[in-house]
């Protein structure tokens, strides 16, 4: 073993000195410098836990984003289909069963673009989109708009509709 002199007087303690420091040290190659292996594999692990953590909470934010847009969106449309009713003292018909999908594409003759510039589209259609009914000969309106995970939407609809999507909350 190799011994290392301290300067404060002649007590000497042992360097620790493995198998290959000693093996380059006879055939004169100079001492390593650098990572293991090891080393480098267990940073490179902990970077990929960290970086699937991190992705899991960015899907969660994006889901959450949708969905705010989602309600937003929802809340113009009201407000639009309001206006619209001031105005003619019926909300729009689309002529198609209720809750169709579809129907939103008739609102835009009837909403823009005096009331609204373009009708909006959900961020994840076709998968996923908005239903429009009109009920009571015009004079009651229900908006459904699923939200990201299915499992709880939420309608926008006037207290004359209350019988459509029953028990699905108000979009706030």
């Amino acid at each position: 073993m190799n011994k290392i002199r301290l300067q404060t007087g002649f007590t000497s303690i042992p360097r620790p000195c493995s198998f290959f420091d000693r093996l380059r040290t006879a055939l004169g190659l100079p001492k390593r410098s650098g990572f293991t292996l090891i080393e480098l594999l267990v940073v490179i692990a902990v970077i990929g836990l960290l970086a699937s953590v991190i992705m899991v909470s960015l899907n969660s934010a994006r889901a959450k984003a949708r969905d705010a847009r989602r309600k937003a969106d929802t809340k113009q449309l009201g407000t639009a289909l309001e206006l619209f009713y001031d105005a003619n003292n019926y909300y729009p018909y689309t002529g198609l069963p209720d809750g169709n999908s579809a129907a939103m594409s008739y609102l835009t003759t009837y909403l823009t673009p005096a009331y609204l510039a373009k009708i909006p589209d959900d961020p994840t259609c076709p998968t996923v989109c908005y239903s429009y009914v009109q009920l009571g000969s015009g004079k009651d309106y229900a908006l459904y708009v699923p939200l990201q995970d299915n499992q709880n939407p939420c309608v926008i609809r006037t207290p004359g509709a209350t019988a459509v999507w029953a028990g699905v909350p108000g979009c706030n």
